[in-house]
């Protein structure tokens, strides 16, 4: 018998996540497994901050309901077994939490035009020789990707995820101190562009509606390092960074991307705002991040004339390409789901425009979208002067969970709806379970999801994806009277309290339990407890109850 792994919270290592209570699971794998005795320790630095004794183990799942965590520490954790013949086992792992109560101390800093779809913030810094322990905590909208000397920061896309943002915000934890190393002076830049915030989202007014939770870009963060004497350093936004235009001059969730990589770096007033949305709180969301990767199957010139790269598999994401074109060469990327009559076909779309334009600058290197995504098969190619499909890379994104389930059977086409599944699974996971990943919709329908759950969960670990969700949904509830609106995030749509729909309040709670035996995300869903559902995200009143059924204190 040997311990596969320990989760913290149903996560592998988590940094910077919402930990409102503390559950370890120790996974074993074994071909007997004798009575055990288990023991827990959590320790910071080499200092034991909490010990069990040893007891006997009826599962391998500690609830730590007596242990205070502090901000911005790592913890590490020991979880030994023992046979009755004193045989023993053991495993460690670790997970850092990151500003907990404390708010950021940074300013929210943009730009005040509204004109403007994308900009850029930056500011240098000089750091010594033997950084350590660098940590940037930061959150923007509408989303963000951050930068030191041009190297992205983390894996993640499509940061702070999908939100109500009027009334929560997450801030999230990246490690930084291999970025750091080189003493000297560093810039670190951050790119936001509209997304969820502020481009057309929603079903209303045929294509959504734009600027739904604001209509100005901006960031906050604070970097964090130890210096080789162990002093804490920090830089903040504030109104002496730097802000300029970005190579981003257009996108949304909608609307895809235009890139010009020749866009000049033209300097604009740097705006501090107040804080946009009510609360500011460590991550709830698992990253998005890019998994598979599919080359070009085929290369279809239509009827028309048309060039067509056919990825062999629908799914959402996007395409990376290898840039050979000269300076200033404009070409597009238009993205589809079929083809008709051997023609590139796109109705279905309704009014999402679905589409990457760029601009070379006229150096080698991959090109990419950065604040959209696209649900397809097909992606028409025009301007190109010649196509080299190993030039050109499908990247599906997603939300990052570990697959749990599969099927394989002798049955080719059982086989394939088993895939088909799946995909339509990852399709529509990217941080709100949607309905569909190519047009003008792409919402977080409860009644979509609720049924979904069960099936969602045994083919992947669904557990913090829906511990999200679940309190999307409980935000709407309390902005609406305690009905649930038919899709979470809300954004134009008010309506709720309809059968099947409104019942994913309970179902996917419920759902979760059943597959997990963990009662937290009961706890959390049920206001009636004491903590109350809100009581688990940071500095949020608890619940209250009213006549028109369990809200939160908003």
């Amino acid at each position: 018998m040997r311990i596969t792994q320990i989760e913290i919270n149903h996560l592998h290592q988590p940094l910077g996540f919402q930990l409102p209570e503390l559950v370890i699971t120790a996974l074993v794998s074994g071909e007997s497994y004798p009575k055990l005795q288990r023991r827990l320790t959590i320790q910071v630095d080499d200092r034991i901050v909490y010990q069990m004794a040893w007891q006997a183990a009826s599962d391998l799942t500690f609830h730590v309901t007596d242990l205070t965590l502090t901000p911005r520490t790592r913890y590490q954790v020991l979880v030994q077994l023992k046979a009755p013949d004193q045989q023993t086992w053991q495993q460690t792992t670790w997970f850092e939490t990151g500003l907990l109560d404390q708010p950021l101390a940074g300013q929210w800093i943009g730009s005040s035009r509204t004109d403007l779809h994308g900009i850029e913030l930056s500011k240098t810094i000089t750091v010594p020789k033997g950084v350590q322990n660098g940590r940037l905590y930061m959150t923007g909208l509408g989303l963000y990707e951050a930068y030191l000397d041009g190297h992205k920061i983390g894996d993640e896309y499509l940061a702070p995820g999908f939100t109500n943002y009027n009334y929560y915000v997450q801030v999230a934890t990246y490690d930084v101190t291999a970025l750091l190393q080189a003493a000297g002076q560093h810039q670190l830049t951050i790119r936001l562009a509209d997304g969820w915030y502020r481009g057309k989202i929603g079903l209303s007014q045929h294509g959504g509606t734009a600027a739904v939770y604001g209509n100005t870009l901006m960031a906050n963060a604070e970097l964090h390092y130890q210096d080789a004497g162990g002093v804490d350093q920090r830089l903040v936004t504030d109104t002496s960074w730097h802000a300029q235009l970005s190579p981003v001059t257009h996108a949304g969730i909608y609307y895809g991307e235009d890139f010009d990589a020749t866009q000049p770096a033209t300097t604009i007033p740097t705006t501090s705002f107040p804080q946009p949305s009510k609360y500011v709180v460590d991550r709830l969301s698992l990253p998005i991040t890019a998994h598979e990767q599919l080359p070009v199957k085929q290369v279809i010139t239509t009827p028309r004339g048309e060039t067509v790269l056919d990825f062999g598999q629908n799914f959402a994401g996007w395409v990376t390409f290898r840039n050979r074109l000269p300076k200033g060469a404009k070409v597009s990327l238009e993205f589809g789901e079929l083809m008709q009559h051997g023609e590139f076909y796109r109705d279905n779309l309704r009014s999402a425009r679905a589409s990457f334009t760029y601009v070379s600058d006229g150096r080698d290197g991959l090109v990419r979208p950065h604040f959209t995504y696209f649900g397809f098969r097909y992606v028409r190619v025009t301007d190109f002067p010649s196509i080299d499909p190993a030039d050109f890379t499908g990247i599906a994104l997603y939300s990052d969970m570990p697959m749990t389930g599969q099927i394989t059977t002798d049955r080719a086409d059982v086989n394939q709806l088993f895939r088909n599944i799946q995909w339509g699974q990852k399709s529509n996971f990217l941080d709100v379970p949607t309905d569909c990943p190519q047009r003008d919709e792409r919402l977080g329908w409860t009644g979509d999801a609720a049924i979904f759950a069960k099936t969602a969960s045994y083919n992947m670990d669904t557990y913090q994806f829906f511990t999200k969700y679940s309190f999307d949904m409980a935000v709407e509830q309390s902005l609406h009277q305690g009905k649930l609106t038919l899709y979470a995030p809300a954004v134009d749509q008010p309506d709720g309290g309809k059968a099947v729909w409104s019942d994913a309040a309970t179902i996917i709670p419920w759902t979760m339990y059943q597959r997990t035996g963990d009662t937290t995300i009961l706890t959390r869903q049920f206001g009636a407890w004491p903590r109350g559902l809100i009581g688990f995200v940071n500095g949020l009143k608890p619940m209250v109850k009213s006549s028109s059924g369990l809200m939160m204190g908003n």
